[in-house]
């Protein structure tokens, strides 16, 4: 409930993060970790390139907008089925990228599958939803100077979403929520 509510606020206003060092690879750890155990039904897989990926970021609105790419990997997909997290670094960018093996989101859908209330087509009958997750999530991207993408195939193989913030240098100037610069 607490979470539909901050994702209800978040739709509503601005989003503001309070920035902090957090390490992008422990919150994601964790994350995979909890829908592991919440989801015993699928195969839950790491890759971490890194043990450490320092950002400059506001730690629960990352992991709001991750723990909706894990919810909609479950929903989306079958028991039994792989879902896949992965965690890099490279070029001063953090990049989690969450799989999962359901069907494709639609060609047609691709486009608008970031809007708000926006439900795919083919998705609608799949599982319940409000059309906010993905809109919320790319916000929180853009807040932190980020980016969330879809990489969807439409082979059959499933579908990936790319999140993306870019590294900031962590130092006290920047502490205590100032806004990165």
């Amino acid at each position: 409930t607490s979470r539909l509510l901050q994702i209800a606020r978040l739709d509503r206003d601005e989003v503001k993060p309070y920035f902090e060092p957090t390490n992008m690879a422990e919150l994601v750890t964790d994350l995979a970790d909890q829908y592991a155990e919440r989801w015993p039904d699928r195969k839950f897989s790491l890759t971490k390139e890194v043990t450490t990926a320092p950002v400059l970021a506001d730690a629960e609105l990352l992991r709001l907008a991750v723990r909706q790419l894990l919810d909609n990997a479950c929903k989306y997909s079958q028991p039994g089925s792989a879902i896949k997290i992965g965690i890099e670094l490279q070029h001063e960018v953090v990049t989690v990228r969450v799989w999962n093996h359901g069907k494709p989101v639609a060609s047609r859908d691709r486009a608008k599958i970031f809007e708000r209330f926006y439900r795919g087509t083919d998705s609608r009958d799949l599982a319940p939803g409000s059309g906010l997750g993905l809109y919320v999530a790319r916000k929180i991207a853009k807040a932190h100077g980020g980016t969330l993408e879809i990489e969807s195939e439409e082979n059959g193989k499933g579908n990936a979403f790319r999140f993306t913030i870019p590294v900031e240098s962590i130092d006290s100037d920047h502490a205590g929520g100032a806004e990165p610069g």
